[in-house]
């Protein structure tokens, strides 16, 4: 019997329910408050924004907070994560796209 599967097995469901650690590592947890559904598509929006603090990717509506860096227009997934880019904005200047 192969002692080593059931290792194995723990090791696969942990990851699968954590999402994997590179996953985790790459963008913060996102806040609660979200708009239940997205809004019509607004002239002048990208179809898709990537939020540089969530690392989640979502259709910005006009509710959208957004805020200018560097030239770029940053758009946030949800009101919690244009606070904490205010508060430290070079600290996820490596995710605005």
């Amino acid at each position: 019997m192969n002692r080593l599967f059931p290792m194995w097995a723990l090791v696969a469901v942990t990851m699968s329910a954590c999402g994997g650690a590179a996953a985790q590592a790459k963008s913060e947890p996102c806040c609660d408050d979200k708009p239940a559904a997205a809004a019509a598509p607004v002239a002048g929006l990208p179809a898709e924004a990537v939020c540089p603090v969530s690392g989640e990717k979502f259709a910005p509506d006009a509710n959208t907070k957004t805020a200018q860096y560097k030239g770029k227009t940053v758009y946030f997934c949800c009101p919690g994560c244009d606070t904490k880019f205010a508060a430290d904005p070079t600290k996820y200047e490596k995710n605005i796209q």
